[in-house]
């Protein structure tokens, strides 16, 4: 044995989202979807075959796009592209989530690697949570875009899978994470949208 410590990162989605005030790293999950229990499989996984790891749970990540040609869009990046069309826009105002800035988390990462944090699960996501809606109302407003924003349920947009209404992360065992809020102005102050 090498004795090697594991990073894993999985999703709030392993959770049933019914929780209006948010999960803790100890909440039972209950996944919902296909996606959500294969996400749930791999934490469990990860608990039979090591003591030695992280696991590092998520939501709505958002930051530089990768390179690959199959690397999604985030939501951020995706509002900035439709505004650059559109004057006006439906966006979701339900499904309330914790969002991530990438750089963010991996600075969360690396704290809990270089501090020898004791093993376990452990929410990164940066303070605060907002809906679709509220999420691209900021977006907009940093960017100092006008376009007019209509508020939609989510069955506007019918998805295969289902997504939780709250997904929303507690985190209680690290430092708290700048706000959502903070990171985005961060990120898009090197977009060029």
């Amino acid at each position: 044995m090498l004795g090697i410590s594991l990073v894993h990162y999985s999703t709030a989605y392993v959770f049933d989202g019914e929780k209006s005030e948010g999960y803790k790293e100890d909440d039972q999950p209950d996944p919902q979807s296909v996606y959500a229990a294969s996400k749930y499989l791999g934490e469990q996984e990860l608990h039979k075959n090591t003591d030695k790891f992280y696991l590092l749970r998520l939501s709505r990540l958002f930051g530089k796009q990768g390179l690959s040609v199959s690397g999604k869009k985030s939501f951020v990046k995706l509002m900035l592209d439709l505004a650059k069309t559109k004057t006006e826009l439906e966006v979701v105002d339900e499904e309330l989530s914790s969002s991530n800035y990438a750089p963010d988390l991996a600075g969360q990462t690396r704290y809990i690697l270089e501090h020898s944090l004791p093993f376990g699960i452990y929410h990164c996501s940066n303070e605060g949570f907002a809906t679709w809606y509220q999420m691209a109302e900021e977006v907009f407003k940093i960017k100092a875009i006008d376009v007019k924003l209509i508020p939609v349920p989510a069955s506007r947009f019918p998805r295969p899978a289902k997504r939780p209404k709250f997904a929303i992360l507690l985190n209680t065992k690290l430092p708290p994470i700048r706000s959502w809020q903070e990171a985005l102005k961060e990120f898009l102050s090197f977009t060029n949208s």
